[in-house]
């Protein structure tokens, strides 16, 4: 991709973009991953404006959770909303979130995952793994899986093209975060090591 001058950066700007597409989602239960702050929250406003059966705005704060909550009713009027928690840093809780969504819910149509982390620090979450392979990579796979089944079983039953939608704005962080060292892990064991990126 070429750089782009000033004068065609800000010519750029001034272009108006198309309306964001409006469709009508009644009956259907939405999910978005890290709802209460940045694009995620707008993702949740903009659903909420699409008549959802269900909008379930998936946070690691309740309490940030509800007050997205809040604001998404006041700016929509939507009232088909419900918070639930999960903290992507801990295979515990996505798995705890998954079975409870699953138990508790007939269908899911569309899964938006949003939340993410951008650490520069080399630092593990919980299970052992990198705080950044953790929260974007492996949490959202783990969720994906276990969500699979009602994902099909919505397809079947509803006659519905469930989507999953991934937003991964940093691609390239994993590469600069994982430099050639040695990690400790206690997925390996406190003796053996991981060589990364060889």
């Amino acid at each position: 991709m070429a750089k782009l001058t000033v004068v065609q950066f800000l010519r750029g700007q001034l272009k108006s973009f198309p309306p964001p597409e409006k469709r009508d989602v009644s009956g259907k239960t939405v999910v978005v991953v890290g709802a209460n702050g940045g694009i995620g929250f707008e993702a949740a406003k903009h659903f909420a404006r699409m008549n959802p059966g269900k909008l379930v705005l998936a946070c690691r704060d309740a309490a940030k959770g509800q007050s997205a909550l809040v604001a998404i009713k006041k700016d929509t009027g939507c009232e088909n909303m419900e918070v639930r928690t999960v903290e992507l840093a801990d295979f515990d809780s996505v798995a705890e979130f998954a079975t409870k969504f699953e138990q508790e819910e007939a269908r899911l149509d569309i899964l938006v995952y949003n939340a993410g982390v951008a650490i520069t620090k080399y630092g593990a979450a919980k299970d052992g793994w990198e705080t950044n392979l953790h929260v974007n990579y492996l949490s959202y796979s783990l969720l994906q899986l276990l969500l699979l089944s009602l994902l099909s079983k919505t397809a079947t039953t509803y006659l519905t093209r469930p989507r999953t939608v991934v937003r991964l704005e940093q691609p390239a962080l994993l590469g600069r975060c994982a430099r050639r060292r040695t990690v400790k892990s206690k997925n390996l064991g406190e003796s053996e090591r991981q060589s990364l990126l060889r």
